[in-house]
């Protein structure tokens, strides 16, 4: 994404880099601060560079091993700068919270919630499009409470939902405070994702739920209309404290002064007076009214939604509320016809059906059905709240699928919705990353006949793209370790594909790289953690070149056998 290669990757020089990038190199001392201390080879700031170092950046990988099979031009694999699918959250750093993490089990904040009736969720009270809190709640981030608390409550109506949140007010320097200590359940306030977050403050998220830059306001009547003429001593900038906007914007502003605010509002309120020249934040979050000028898309802003890292079970409920209204937009289901839906095909009939996904919580089987009833789908929030300021059409927050005539593709995407059969092997206990690490190696599983992804060479290594994936995260957890010696850092172990998420389970394998799909199932009923995507395929079918079931149509008659693998 920052065309940072295998051959350059040593040589670039940080300063002349925007902030991300710097993060790479380590040179911001990115997310590895929380990985620098409890383990005998030290976790470095520069450990990203150090991957690529050794098998290439993703484009590099995909290209050895793939490219010649699949071609990555045109595909959903190509960067979603290029009209494709693959997207990461920013590699931006994070500070330490002061607040004490809330101590919490499997299913715990679920218990909380509904023994007390609400749900604490934090929203931005000064954010007209996503959050207000004084006066009447509305916004997109309101509505993401919605859909949550009617998961939860059953019996909750549109008329009624409310009366099962308790909005709590945040801004960005007391958000993260909040979900830590257990003021909050979740946070909802648009809030960007980041490996430093995730590490430092100990969160999890949900996929990015609206795609936004950082951009910068001033005074409409302002002589200050880009960056370059803002960038002068005289002028400042302002924006809230706790928040990366500040970091970001001091990679491309050397000389403005910036200034750190309470809370956006203020920040306005200081450029309305005179004290600030520009605010800078999410576009989306800026006065968009005749007041002000709006200029300068310096970096991604993607917003996510948070929980605190150590009740999984909470976190996939939030995670699948979120990806259910995407998941109904892309099936047409709206919250007209939730509830009579006309259609057919897996995923709606799991959204719809009595199947028990929720891993033993007593949410009502139905819960995305429900949620979508109270708030509408994806589609319908973001044209309640959003489209009058940032029209969705040829945007990355259209659908995937959705068609586009600028190059910008859509980014709005959701993991598989699907059943998946329980499994009885008993969960592991945590503290994988210091057991690799004083073991010595990763035990990672694979596939080990299919080329491009893996294949087992005759010295017992195992090469294709997924094995790749295993060296850059042995090159993060053992960094003094030679890049020609990597594999000695590793034992291979084959995945059979019926049984690869209870050996997952069961630690046969640290992680697994299998090009395994996502679903709600694999999520909730084993209790796995998944990372991003890092290959968007589809289902295909096989058969001889002569064969007269070419096609689905064909294939679909009486008599005729297929086999699944």
């Amino acid at each position: 994404m920052h065309n940072i290669t295998q051959a350059n990757v040593g040589s670039l020089d940080a300063t002349t880099l925007v902030f991300e990038a710097q993060n790479v190199l380590g040179y911001a001392n990115g997310t590895a601060n929380a990985f620098q201390t409890g383990f005998p080879d030290p976790i470095p700031a520069n450990y990203v560079a150090h991957a690529v170092s050794t098998v290439g950046n993703y484009g590099e990988l995909y290209q050895r091993h793939l490219g010649s099979i699949l071609p990555r031009a045109g595909s959903d694999n190509a960067l979603y700068t290029d009209g494709g699918l693959l997207y990461a959250e920013p590699l931006l750093s994070a500070t330490p919270s002061s607040a004490s993490l809330l101590n919490q089990t499997f299913g715990q904040t679920y218990w909380a919630v509904s023994a007390a009736g609400t749900l604490k969720c934090g929203v931005d009270p000064d954010d007209p499009i996503f959050g207000t809190v004084s006066g009447q709640a509305h916004g997109f981030s309101v509505d993401l409470c919605k859909a949550l608390a009617a998961a939860i409550f059953p019996q909750a109506t549109e008329a009624t939902i409310m009366s099962y949140i308790t909005l709590v007010p945040v801004t960005p320097a007391t958000r993260f405070d909040a979900i830590i200590s257990g003021s909050i359940d979740v946070l909802a306030s648009v809030t960007v994702p980041s490996e430093g977050r995730q590490v430092s403050l100990q969160m999890t998220y949900t996929r990015p739920y609206f795609f936004d830059v950082q951009a910068f306001a001033v005074l409409a009547n302002s002589t200050v209309t880009s960056l370059a003429e803002l960038d002068q001593p005289q002028y400042t900038f302002c924006t809230g404290v706790g928040s990366i906007a500040y970091a970001t914007a001091r990679a491309y502003l050397k000389n403005a002064v910036g200034i750190a605010t309470t809370s956006t509002s203020e920040a306005m309120t200081m450029v309305l007076n005179g004290t600030c020249t520009a605010v800078t934040s999410n576009k989306a979050t800026l006065p968009h009214d005749s007041r002000f000028n709006i200029f300068g898309s310096i970096d991604r802003a993607p917003a996510a939604m948070f929980t605190r890292n150590g009740d999984s079970q909470w976190s996939d409920l939030v995670k699948w509320v979120v990806d259910g209204l995407v998941i109904a937009e892309i099936n047409n289901v709206t919250k007209a016809n939730v509830m009579s839906y006309p259609g057919s095909g897996d995923e709606v009939f799991t959204m719809t059906s009595n199947l028990d996904v929720t891993n033993g919580l007593p949410v009502q089987s139905n819960f995305i059905a429900h949620a979508v009833s109270i708030v509408g789908n994806y589609g319908e929030v973001y044209a309640r709240n959003v489209e009058a300021v940032i029209p969705r059409a040829n945007s990355l927050n259209a659908l995937y699928n959705a068609p586009y005539s600028n190059g910008t593709r859509g980014q709005v995407f959701a993991d598989y919705l699907s059943w998946n059969s329980g499994t009885t092997t008993p969960v592991v206990a945590t503290g994988r990353i210091g057991a690799v690490v004083s073991r010595g190696y990763v035990i990672c599983g694979t596939k080990q006949t299919v080329p491009g992804f893996g294949v087992v060479q005759p010295n017992g290594t195992v090469y294709g793209f997924d094995a790749d994936m295993c060296r850059a995260l042995a090159s993060v957890l053992f960094p003094s370790t030679p890049i020609g010696n990597i594999d000695s850092r590793i034992q291979w172990v084959g995945a059979p594909g019926s049984s690869r998420f209870d050996l997952l389970r069961n630690s046969t394998f640290d992680v697994l790289f299998y090009a395994s799909t996502i679903t709600i199932g694999r999520d909730v009923q084993y209790n796995l953690t998944f990372a991003q995507p890092v290959f968007n395929d589809g289902a295909a079918i096989l058969v001889n070149s002569g064969s007269p079931y070419n096609s689905t149509s064909a294939l679909n008659v009486a008599g005729v056998k297929y086999c699944v693998v």
